[in-house]
């Protein structure tokens, strides 16, 4: 970890959406009336196992990922400590899962769309870590402090659910040879990661299902369009009708590759956080952009502005203005989900997974960020000025919105400077956000 990641695994993962969504929208050419909420139900489930099928073999049989954490050129064999590690790291692991549950129950309340996969889901993630854990005691490589496999199996350095099962349950699991003070730090850091993973895997994975199928809906509505007389149809809404199903399409991609970036953290893909941020400015700054704790920018601002309406008459109005404004926030919403795109399976937030420096990384430090605030400031723009006077409350709720995004990127670069490559990448890479000015 810490190296810089290729963006063949995203470019794959962007590939496959895709091809992913090629094939549905055959689907809905091929049948004349159909209904996008009438695709068989478990047609993105499907596409989502596609897209990290892809994403995995890219990893596995093109950068050979596995072999940073595992030699599987000779195997141990399993003595009673190994087999008594592996039920112990069993056991650690459903305590994590039932730590999990004071974050996972309330967001399931927000994201009910999430309950049918976790109800899935767990189970098998349960059950599948059983071979997992076999794999890591007779193949992954020895610990990086040096110590014997004898006395704490064949781990990775700070495998912190071994280090758990450790310390609730020591004559069983065996002793970690860790002082006192980094098993605090390394139980605090898997603490941190469990709420992180508790509370973004509902949220994108919800968000994702919603997304596709917004994308769905206004890919329909495209295609009806074009199938009906295009003359009765103003110019200005049919640039929207065009523009609306490549706009979700951009969200659509980094809602996926976020989400298959939250659920893949594990070894043998190199995935796993090496530290979550500690500190509680970060937390506040991050969680303020995010259900539920957004509700004073959504309630404030977007819920206030009549923006569906008003666009539609703007786009018959003054229909270039509004089709060129389109395709400016187009691109920038292509920017932002090409940064998420970047990190392949390693998207997280408030974690360090490895530096990324690829793609727009390599010209400013958070182009994920900046693209975002000024795609809000465009989109919003027709509202402005239709409101007049009556914008100033939501423009300096917007402004607000804004600093909270300078305020994050600070955060997350106080957790990251920890980190020698993150320091070298700022030397490489001196603008946050824009070249040349700040």
């Amino acid at each position: 970890m810490g190296l810089t990641q290729s963006p063949l695994t995203g470019y794959v993962g962007l590939l496959a959406i895709a091809v992913c969504t090629i094939g549905i929208t055959f689907c809905l050419l091929k049948i004349p009336g159909i209904e996008h909420k009438e695709l068989w139900p478990l047609h993105k489930p499907l596409c989502w196992l596609i897209i990290f099928i892809a994403m995995v073999a890219i990893e596995i049989f093109v950068f050979k990922i596995h072999q940073r954490n595992f030699d599987f050129t000779s195997g141990r064999a399993l003595d009673k400590a190994a087999w008594q590690r592996v039920f112990s790291r069993l056991i650690a692991l459903i305590i994590c899962f039932a730590v999990s549950a004071f974050v996972v129950v309330p967001m399931t309340l927000l994201f009910p769309a999430f309950l049918p996969f976790y109800i899935l889901f767990l189970p098998l993630i349960i059950l599948g870590s059983f071979p997992y854990f076999v794999l890591v005691e007779r193949f992954a490589k020895p610990a990086e402090s040096g110590e014997s496999s004898e006395s704490s199996g064949p781990t990775g350095p700070t495998d912190e659910i071994l280090l758990l099962s450790q310390i609730i349950m020591p004559k069983f699991a065996g002793a970690s040879g860790e002082t006192d003070e980094m098993k605090k730090e390394h139980m605090l850091n898997l603490l941190r990661g469990i709420i992180i993973k508790s509370y973004f895997i509902p949220f994108m994975t919800a968000s994702c299902s919603t997304y596709w199928g917004l994308w769905q809906m206004k890919t329909l509505s495209l295609i009806q369009s074009l199938g009906s007389n295009l003359n009765g149809i103003p110019a200005g809404l049919l640039g929207r009708e065009i523009f609306m199903p490549l706009l979700e399409f951009t969200i659509l991609v980094d809602i996926t590759i976020a989400m298959l970036g939250y659920i893949s953290s594990c070894r043998l893909l190199d995935t796993q956080f090496t530290s979550a941020d500690p500190h509680p400015s970060g937390w506040i700054a991050a969680l303020a952009c995010y259900p539920p704790f957004n509700i004073i920018f959504e309630t404030m601002l977007l819920n206030h502005v009549c923006y569906e309406q008003l666009e539609i008459t703007h786009y018959i109005s003054h229909p270039l203005i509004l089709n060129i404004v389109s395709v400016i926030c187009l691109v920038l919403m292509s920017i932002y989900s090409l940064a998420t795109v970047m990190f392949g399976l390693r998207f997280s937030n408030l974690t360090n997974r490895g530096i990324i420096t690829s793609g727009p990384y390599n010209i400013v430090r958070h182009p994920a960020y900046i693209a975002k605030n000024v795609f809000w400031w465009f989109a919003l723009m027709p509202w402005f000025v239709a409101s007049g006077v009556n914008c100033i409350g939501p423009v300096f709720i917007l402004i607000v919105l804004n600093a909270f995004y300078v305020w994050r990127a600070l955060t997350e670069e106080k957790h990251l400077m920890r980190e020698e490559h993150y320091q070298q990448y700022c030397q490489k890479v001196k603008w946050r956000f824009i070249p040349g000015l700040f």
